[in-house]
């Protein structure tokens, strides 16, 4: 009974103690196993009286526990090799950048806070040129505006000495928005120039910018092709280039007057066209150069496009320029609008034979990735009826020149097989991710929904063994010279496979795209001009 009375009165103490804050219960130290003196075994159920007791109620809220030692250690660890390898890098940088910018003729200075004198940095990459014809380190001139292709001379800068030598003569295009050279943008403060002649003792040097995708990474790679030059490494003639006297359009007959023979005799034989070009043009393209030369700047031949062949509602009109003609005689990367009139031109082809035609026609210009990007659902609606329209006139297969990301490939579409030739001139990989992809595929899904028959359940594509160019300018002739070879082939044989299959990698002989070139030069003088 006096334990009983004195546990009693110790709790009643922790009690009071707990009204005044003095004492906080826990879990099951409260004020009676406080008096009691027994201890709290938190491993042990415990039961609470009511409704909707949750674990916090029973067993108080969980205390987080701090972060081992372990954990810390690793991230402090983490933290310093991240530090270690920014500093690598920025030395790395710090040490290569000096070379790089002496490959390519600009200044070495880097910023720093200390002085330059006592600046370290790793020796420039040396360069050996002839020092036979240096020239002045003043040479590095401010680019001048210019609006035409215009004749320069290419310089190179001894890192050694710091003279400037005359590597090439070439052309300069003006700047344009989005201009790319090989499929490349234009790195900042270059141009695109097209190298004419290297002298022999500079033939070997590397390229500023080489494209090793098409094997140009020379001066003797680049002669007659496009590259990126630095600006500040491109002189320009003394001489302004001559201007061509604008004349009238005139008509053939007026071509041979002797009052317009006085004038073009007086001017430049063309404005556009180098003279090393115009001296080896066949007799075709030399009569469709002349007869140009007469155009206005800025005038166009306009061209009627057959809706029926085209699948259009009606039928198309386009417009040949001089500069699109200019640069299909210069062998330059075709527009849209010459490989139109080539497609015309076949099909016309076609039309005076008695046979009944296989091949059926995609506009490259509706199937354009630009098109695609814009108006999707009007592409996927042109090839829907343009192939549907193709099988009802029993076409084996149809031709679709495709140009995206600047370069012309071709597809040969077999709806009864739903199977898809892919002839390409630069195979870099197979398996070239295009649009026209997604397109295809697209139209064979609503040409099944429609209750049509092929013979595959996906489309199949196949990738051709197909001729590869040399350069990277050519891809438009080689996809006329692909149209061109299956037209008059598959006239006679019906099976497409066999067709493809005996093709050959090998590049088109200048034979091959001079039967194309004066095929398009002939047709374009006699049927649209």
């Amino acid at each position: 009974m006096p334990i009983l009375l004195y546990n009693n009165y110790e709790q009643l103490e922790i009690k009071e103690k707990q009204a005044k804050g003095e004492f906080t219960p826990h879990r099951n130290q409260d004020a009676l196993s406080e008096a009691l003196g027994k201890s709290d075994h938190l491993g042990r159920a415990r039961g609470f009286g009511g409704v909707n007791v949750g674990v916090k109620r029973a067993f108080g809220k969980a205390t987080s526990k701090p972060k081992s030692d372990h954990e810390t250690i690793k991230a402090q660890l983490r933290e310093e090799l991240r530090e270690e390898m920014r500093e690598e890098l920025k030395a790395s940088m710090k040490a290569n950048l000096p070379s790089i910018l002496e490959s390519m003729g600009l200044s070495t200075t880097l910023p720093s806070t200390t002085p330059s004198n006592h600046s370290q940095r790793s020796p420039p990459r040396q360069i050996e040129l002839p020092h036979e014809k240096a020239l002045p380190s003043e040479l590095e001139e401010v680019l001048p505006p210019f609006e035409v292709e215009t004749t320069c001379q290419l310089l190179l800068k001894d890192p050694e000495s710091g003279a400037m030598y005359d590597v090439a003569s070439a052309t300069a295009y003006p700047p344009r928005e989005n201009e790319v050279c090989h499929t490349v943008s234009l790195l900042p403060g270059h141009l695109k120039v097209k190298i004419q002649k290297v002298p022999d003792e500079f033939l070997g040097l590397p390229l500023h910018v080489p494209v090793p995708a098409f094997e140009i990474e020379a001066m003797e790679n680049a002669i007659g092709t496009y590259v990126q030059w630095p600006t500040t490494l491109i002189r320009f003639s003394v001489e302004a280039t001559p201007k061509v006297k604008k004349l009238k359009r005139m008509s053939p007959e007026m071509i041979f007057s002797n009052e317009l023979a006085s004038v073009l005799s007086a001017s430049r034989k063309s404005p556009d066209i180098p003279d090393t070009i115009v001296d080896s043009l066949s007799q075709e393209c030399e009569w469709l150069r002349t007869f140009v030369a007469s155009m206005p700047d800025g005038d166009s031949f306009e061209v009627i496009l057959d809706g029926t062949s085209f699948h259009y509602n009606e039928n198309g009109k386009i417009q040949v320029d001089k500069n699109d003609i200019s640069q299909f005689l210069r062998g330059a990367k075709l527009n849209i609008s010459i490989i139109q009139v080539f497609m015309r031109a076949l099909q016309h082809e076609l039309n005076s034979n008695d046979k009944a035609s296989k091949v059926g026609w995609l506009c490259p210009d509706t199937t354009s990735d630009t098109k695609i990007k814009s108006s999707t659902e009007e592409v996927n609606a042109y090839i829907f009826k343009a192939m549907n329209e193709s099988v009802k006139s029993r076409n084996e297969f149809v031709l679709a020149p495709i140009f995206e990301n600047d370069h012309w490939m071709l597809l040969a579409i077999s709806v009864k097989n739903c199977t898809i030739y892919h002839f390409d001139s630069i195979c870099l990989s197979l398996g070239r991710k295009i649009k026209m992809k997604t397109i295809v595929r697209h139209f064979f899904t609503r040409y099944k929904m429609c209750g049509n028959r092929v013979n595959r359940k996906e489309p199949l594509w196949k990738y051709v063994e197909c001729a590869q160019q040399k350069g990277g300018l050519e891809c438009g002739f080689y996809v006329m010279r692909y149209m061109f070879d299956l037209v008059s082939c598959c006239n006679d044989v019906s099976d497409l496979e066999k067709v493809c299959t005996s093709m050959s990698g090998d590049p088109f002989t200048d034979e091959q795209i001079d039967e194309i070139r004066d095929k398009w030069a002939s047709y374009f003088t006699e049927h649209c001009v």
